[in-house]
Parts: C-alpha cells; structure tokens; sequence
C-alpha cells in the first residue's frame, strides 16, 4: 500500500532488468509501486547493494532488454498468484 514508514532495506536477489520486468507485473495489483515511489523510499537495493532508482530502473529497461522467455515466465507466476487469490 505505501511504503512510508518501512524501515528495512529490501536486497533483490535478482538482475536488475528482472526486476524492472517484476516492477511491471507488481503494477497490476500496486498502481504506485512505479520507478519513482521506489527510488524516493530508498529501501531497495540491487545485489550488489547498489540502491535502485528511478534512473536505474529506466536506463536498465532501455539498455539491458530481458529476453522473452524471462518475461513470459514472470507473467506466468504472477498469473498463478492472481488465481490463487481468486
């Protein structure tokens, strides 16, 4: 819902475009988890403990394309997590 008053950082065990890809999906169900609410709440880190942005977010997503194979499989889990909510 909002991340103000979160006082923990969140590691992503993932690449960095991965991310942006989940980034995308989690925006169906999260209208404001967007590249901006994540860069100005400063919780989340890549894992190499390099803070996220918005600017990393977007140079990510334009400069390191996810193949499609990654995409349609993170679609998928977040397809089989809206099933499960019903």
């Amino acid at each position: 819902k909002d991340l103000k008053g979160i006082d923990i950082k969140i590691y992503i065990d993932c690449a960095t475009n991965e991310f942006e890809e989940i980034m995308q999906q989690f925006k169906t169900v999260a209208s404001k988890f967007t590249p901006t609410t994540i860069s100005k709440s400063k919780l989340f880190y890549a894992k190499e403990g390099t803070l996220i942005d918005a600017n990393l977010l977007y140079v990510t997503k334009s400069k390191s394309k996810l193949a499609i194979e990654k995409k349609e499989l993170i679609s998928a889990i977040f397809q089989n997590i809206r099933k499960e909510k019903g």
